[in-house]
C-alpha cells in the first residue's frame, strides 16, 4: 500500500474535513488517492457504509476512554494485514484497523495486558477462567471460533486460551445488554480487572 503524502493541501483539508481516520478509510476506498470533493456531504457519499461510520466513532470513543484509563496508547493502522482486526504489543500499544471494524475490537485488543497480567499474577484466578471456558456454553463456542480463527494456535495452550479468554470477555463488555448469567459466570474475573484498572 502507498501512504498518501500527509503534508500535501488536498490531505489535510481531507483530514479536517472528516477527521483522520475517515480520511485513511476514503484514501484506501479510492484506489490509494486522496478523493477531491469539498463538502463533507460528498465526502460521506464517497463512504458506502454510514453504519459502519457510525460504529467507527463509537469504537474511537470507546478506544479514548480505555487509553485514558490504562495510559496505553492507540492508533488506526490501515496496514494490519489481510484479515486483521486490531493487535496489542507491550511496545506498540493498541492498534485498530479502521477497514474492519468491530464493537468488541476495543475490549478485545485493551483486555490482552489485563489477561496477561492474571496469567502472570494470579494463577487461581487464571485456571478459573480456563475452567469457565471449557464448561460453559458460551465458553465452547468461543473455543470453537478460535480454533478457526487462530489455527496456528494449540488448543488447550496457554496462547490458545489467553485469545480465547480475551474474545469472550470483549464480546462482553461491547454487549449493551449484558447477558445477566454470562455476566455472573464472569463477574469476579471483571471485578478483578476493574482492580487492576483503578490501580493505574
Amino acid at each position: 500500500m502507498n501512504c498518501p503524502n500527509i503534508t500535501h493541501p488536498d490531505w489535510l483539508a481531507l483530514v479536517k474535513e472528516v477527521g483522520e481516520k475517515r480520511a485513511w478509510a476514503l484514501y484506501l476506498q479510492n484506489g490509494e488517492e486522496i478523493p477531491q470533493p469539498s463538502t463533507r456531504a460528498e465526502y460521506m457519499g464517497v463512504y458506502p457504509n454510514p453504519e459502519k461510520l457510525m460504529l467507527q466513532d463509537e469504537v474511537e470513543s470507546t478506544l479514548n476512554k480505555l487509553s485514558s484509563m490504562t495510559g496505553i496508547k492507540w492508533k488506526w493502522n490501515a496496514e494490519l494485514g489481510k484479515g486483521v482486526t486490531g493487535r496489542w504489543s507491550p511496545k506498540g500499544g493498541v492498534e485498530i484497523n479502521p477497514m474492519r471494524i468491530t464493537a468488541d475490537a476495543p475490549w478485545h485488543e485493551f483486555l490482552h495486558p489485563m489477561i496477561e497480567t492474571i496469567f502472570r499474577d494470579n494463577k487461581t484466578l487464571w485456571e478459573t477462567m480456563v475452567d469457565k471456558l471449557e464448561s460453559t456454553t458460551t465458553g465452547q463456542v468461543i473455543v470453537a471460533q478460535v480454533k478457526r480463527d487462530y489455527p496456528q494456535y494449540t488448543p488447550g495452550s496457554d496462547i490458545f486460551n489467553k485469545e480465547a479468554v480475551t474474545t469472550l470477555l470483549g464480546n462482553i463488555a461491547s454487549t449493551s445488554d449484558q447477558n445477566k448469567k454470562e455476566y455472573k459466570v464472569w463477574e469476579k474475573v471483571i471485578l478483578y480487572i476493574k482492580s487492576l484498572l483503578n490501580k493505574v
